[in-house]
C-alpha cells in the first residue's frame, strides 16, 4: 500500500481503537423490542447514547428465537451524534463470519425501510469513533420527486456517514440483502460516505460487509475513505451475484479500495459496473476521484477467483479523475480483473495500471476514452518471441513515445488454452527512448505456458500507463443463407449486441447476379427485442429517414425491393436501451408467403454520434435444410483486435423440437471454413473430438447428434456450413460464440 495511504487506514483504526478503550468506562443501552420507539427499542437507545458523552455500547437482547425485524418503513432512527458501537452480533444467536472465503455469518437484527420511497435511512451516523457490526440494513428508498438528481438524494440509504464525525467503522453487516445473506432488498444506496478517515470492513473475516442487491452499493462523497474485505455485488457465499447498479462509485480524492495485504482485498462482482472513479452529480456538477489507489480485489471473479462473475459493464471506469494506481510494483498488488463488459476505462491522465491480471473481458482490457486519456500514452509494439530449449522466452520489440524519457514496460503472457484467456504478469523492465523518441527493448522470463503470447504496456514517468499491445478480435459482422419458406422455415437471424450501431438488412433479388438460382423475390424483414418490441421493412426506401441512415452507413441494398433496418440512434424506434449485451432477432420472410433463396445480414458501424463500434456476443441463424446447395450458410467476421480469440461455432438440429420446431434436423454436420474456402475443421457428433472441452465453456450440445467446434481464430472472415448427415433435410440453427 502507498505509505500515504497507509497512514490513513492507521490513523482511522487508531481513533477507533482510542475509543474502543473508553468503552470500559461507557454505559450499555438494550434494545428489548422490535418496536420502532418507545422503551426498550433501538430509538430510545440512540437517543440514550447520543446523551451521555463518551463510547457506549448498544447491545440486543430481544426475546425469542431467529430473525428480529425492526420495521422502519414510517419512521426514522434518531442521527447518532456521539461514540457508540452498535452490536447486532450481541443477540442472542447471532454470530461474525469465520470463513476466510465465504461467509458463514448468523444475523438476527435486520433494520428494514419497506421499500417506502419516502426518503428513508438505516442508520445515519455524523459522531466519531462509531462501529456498527452485525446487522442487515434493508428497503431503504429515496423519493424521486423530492430531488431530481439521483447523486444527490436526501435519502434511501442503508448507512450514511455525515458530517464531521471521524473514524466511524461499518463491519460485518449485510446491506442490501435480508439476514440470509441471499434475498435482495434493495437500499438505493447501501452505504455512503461523507465524513473523514472512513472504513468499510476490515481484513479479518469478522469485519466483511456483504453490499449487495442496492441500485448503487457504496457512494464516497468524502476524501481517503478506506474499503476493505468486502463482498460488493455477490450473495454472502461469495459465489452468486446478487449486483448492484454500481458497485463502488468514488467522487472524492485518495480513496482506498483494497490493498496488499492478505483478506485486505474486496470482492466486487455481480454488478452492473464494478468502480466507478469520478462521475456527474448533475448537470455541470462533476465529482472528481483523484488519486485512488485500487489494489488486491477480485473484480469480476467469484469469491474462489476463477469461477466468472463478471460486472456486465466496465470493471473499473476511471473518469473525470487523475492520478490514480489501480495496481501497483508492491508484492500483492494487482488485481484480478476477468469475465465482466469491459476492464480498465481511462479518461484521466497520470493514471498508472500495473501488475494486473486482466483477462476474459468482453471489451478490451485497457481502453482510453479519448485520444487526451493517460496523454495518450503509446503501447509497446511486440515484434518477436522466441523460446530457448531451456524454457526461457524472449520477447523483443518497439516502443514509440516521448523523446528521452525513460519508460516501465510490464509484460504478461496471455493463455492461448481452448478453455481460458488467464493472463498472468511475469515482469518489468525500464526502458530510455532516444532523441526521436524510438526505443528497442529485449527481455527474457522464464515461461510455464510454451503456449502463451505475451502481451505488454508502457508507463511514463507522469504515471500514464498505455492501452496493451495485444487485445483479442470480436464478432463484427453474421450473415446467413438458407432456403426461405413459410411458417418456421422462415430464417431467423439472432445476436447479441452491445452498444453501438448495426443495420440489419434482408437480401433476396441482388442474390441472381451471383449465380444464386431461385433467389427470393421480395424479402420482408422484422427485428425484435426480448421485451417484444419489432420494427418491420419491405422495401428499404420506404422510410426516408432509415433511408439516409442506410445510405451515409455505405450498406444500402443494391435492389430497391430489399429490406433495411437500423434499429438504434432513433427517437421513433421502439427499442430501450440496456446496458451489457441485450439480445435481438431478425426475421426474413418472402412478401405474400413467397419463397426464395435469402439472406439475412448484420453488420456493424461506427456510430456518428459516438464513435463506437458495436460489441456482438454470439451470432445465430436459423432456417431450413435441403439437399444439395440448399444448406445453412453463417458467415462472421472477426476484427477490432490483434489477438486470435476462443471461437464456438455449433450446428443444432434435435433439440428445436423442445422448442416447438415440428420438423427438426434430425443430425446436423457442421463445417468451419476460412475466408478463401479452405476448409479448417468439421464435426459430426460434438462429444466425439471436444468432451471434455466443450462443457468446461458452458457450450456443450444438448443432443449427441448435433456439432460443435471450439478453437481459437486469427482475426479475418469465416464461414460455417450446416448439412443434413446422408442428406437428411430439416430446421436447424448455426450458432457462432465469441469467447473473450
Amino acid at each position: 500500500m502507498n505509505p500515504n495511504r497507509r497512514r490513513i487506514l492507521t490513523a482511522a483504526l487508531g481513533l477507533f481503537l482510542l475509543g474502543a478503550v473508553s468503552a470500559t468506562r461507557a454505559d450499555n443501552y438494550i434494545v428489548t423490542t422490535t418496536s420502532p420507539s418507545g422503551p426498550g427499542s433501538l430509538t430510545q437507545a440512540i437517543t440514550d447514547s447520543n446523551a451521555h458523552t463518551g463510547q457506549d455500547t448498544i447491545v440486543f437482547n430481544i426475546p425469542g428465537s431467529g430473525v428480529h425485524l425492526i420495521d422502519l418503513s414510517q419512521s426514522s432512527l434518531p442521527e447518532i451524534t456521539d461514540s457508540v458501537i452498535v452490536d447486532g452480533y450481541t443477540q442472542p444467536g447471532a454470530k461474525p463470519n469465520t470463513l476466510s472465503v465465504g461467509n458463514n455469518a448468523v444475523i438476527l437484527i435486520q433494520l428494514d425501510g419497506g421499500l417506502v420511497k419516502r426518503n428513508g435511512r438505516g442508520l445515519v451516523i455524523s459522531g466519531s469513533n462509531c462501529l456498527v457490526r452485525g446487522l442487515s440494513l434493508t428497503g431503504f428508498q429515496y423519493d424521486p420527486s423530492s430531488d431530481p438528481f439521483i447523486f444527490r438524494v436526501l435519502g434511501g440509504f442503508g448507512i450514511q456517514l455525515r458530517g464531521a464525525g471521524t473514524g466511524n467503522v461499518i463491519q460485518g453487516n449485510f446491506i442490501g440483502l435480508k439476514p440470509d445473506g441471499v434475498t435482495p432488498t434493495a437500499n438505493y444506496t447501501g452505504v455512503r460516505v461523507e465524513a473523514a478517515q472512513s472504513i468499510i470492513g476490515g481484513n479479518d473475516p469478522a469485519a466483511r460487509n456483504v453490499i449487495s442487491g442496492n441500485n448503487s452499493g457504496i457512494e464516497i462523497q468524502y476524501p481517503a475513505a478506506v474499503l476493505v474485505g468486502n463482498y460488493i455485488g455477490t450473495d454472502a457465499t461469495g459465489m452468486r451475484a446478487v449486483g448492484n447498479g454500481t458497485g463502488i462509485a468514488v467522487a472524492a480524492s485518495d480513496a482506498v479500495v483494497g490493498g496488499t495485504s492478505a483478506g485486505v482485498g474486496n470482492l466486487i462482482s455481480g454488478n452492473e459496473g464494478g468502480i466507478q472513479l469520478g462521475y456527474e452529480v448533475a448537470y455541470h456538477v462533476l465529482g472528481h476521484a483523484d488519486r485512488g489507489l485500487v489494489q488486491g480485489n477480485r473484480i469480476g471473479t467469484a469469491a474462489d477467483g476463477v469461477t466468472p462473475l463478471g460486472n456486465r459493464a466496465a470493471a473499473m471506469s476511471i473518469f473525470i479523475s487523475s492520478n490514480s494506481t489501480v495496481g501497483g510494483l508492491d508484492p500483492g498488488a494487482g488485481n484480478v480483473i476477468a469475465f465482466n463488459g469491459g476492464g480498465v476505462g481511462v479518461g484521466g491522465t497520470g493514471n498508472r495500471i500495473l501488475s494486473n491480471s486482466i483477462y476474459s473481458n468482453t471489451g478490451r482490457g485497457i481502453t482510453f476514452y479519448s485520444a487526451n486519456s493517460n496523454n495518450g500514452q503509446s503501447f509497446p509494439v511486440i515484434a518477436s518471441q522466441t523460446t530457448s530449449p531451456g524454457g526461457i522466452t524472449t520477447v523483443r520489440g518497439t516502443l514509440h513515445s516521448t523523446g528521452n524519457t525513460q519508460f516501465l514496460l510490464q509484460f504478461f503472457t496471455d493463455s492461448q488454452s481452448l478453455i481460458t484467456s488467464e493472463q498472468t504478469y511475469v515482469g518489468s523492465r525500464n526502458v530510455m527512448t532516444d532523441g526521436n523518441g524510438n526505443a528497442a527493448f529485449s527481455a527474457s522470463f522464464s515461461v510455464s505456458d510454451a503456449e502463451a503470447v505475451f502481451n505488454a504496456t508502457a508507463t511514463d514517468p507522469n504515471g500514464n500507463t498505455s492501452e496493451f499491445f495485444r487485445h483479442p478480435a470480436n464478432l463484427q459482422n453474421l450473415s446467413a443463407r438458407a432456403a426461405v419458406g413459410t411458417g418456421e422455415n422462415a430464417l431467423i437471424g439472432g445476436l447479441l449486441v452491445k452498444y453501438g450501431q448495426i443495420v440489419v438488412r434482408g437480401i433476396g433479388p441482388s442474390l441472381t447476379p451471383l449465380g444464386v438460382l431461385n433467389a427470393l423475390a421480395d424479402p420482408t424483414l422484422e427485428f425484435h427485442d426480448q421485451f417484444g418490441a419489432k420494427m418491420f421493412d419491405d422495401n428499404w426506401k420506404d422510410d426516408q429517414s432509415q433511408a439516409s441512415a442506410i445510405q451515409q452507413s455505405g450498406l444500402a441494398p443494391t435492389n430497391d425491393l430489399e429490406s433495411a433496418i437500423v434499429p438504434f440512434g432513433f427517437a421513433n424506434t421502439p427499442f430501450r436501451s440496456t446496458a451489457g449485451f441485450a439480445p435481438y432477432t431478425a426475421v426474413l420472410r418472402g412478401k405474400a408467403d413467397t419463397t426464395g433463396i435469402g439472406v439475412v445480414e448484420v453488420y456493424g458501424f461506427t456510430d456518428p454520434n459516438h464513435g463506437v463500434y458495436p460489441k456482438l456476443g454470439n451470432i445465430s441463424a436459423r432456417g431450413f435444410v435441403g439437399t444439395g446447395d440448399n444448406v445453412i450458410i453463417g458467415g462472421f467476421i472477426l476484427g477490432d483486435g490483434n489477438e486470435n480469440p476462443r471461437i464456438v461455432v455449433r450446428a443444432i438440429g434435435p433439440s428445436l423440437k423442445a422448442a416447438g420446431i415440428a420438423n427438426p434436423l434430425p443430425d446436423p454436420v457442421l463445417e468451419l471454413h476460412d475466408g478463401n474456402g479452405l476448409l479448417i475443421q468439421s464435426n459430426d457428433n460434438w462429444a466425439d473430438a471436444q468432451n471434455d472441452d466443450l462443457p468446461t465453456v458452458g457450450l456443450a450440445p444438448i443432443d449427441d447428434k448435433e456439432s460443435a467446434i471450439l478453437t481459437r481464430l486469427e482475426p479475418g472472415a469465416y464461414t460455417a456450413i450446416v448439412r443434413g448427415k446422408d442428406n437428411a433435410t430439416g430446421v436447424a440453427l448455426v450458432e457462432v460464440y465469441g469467447l473473450p
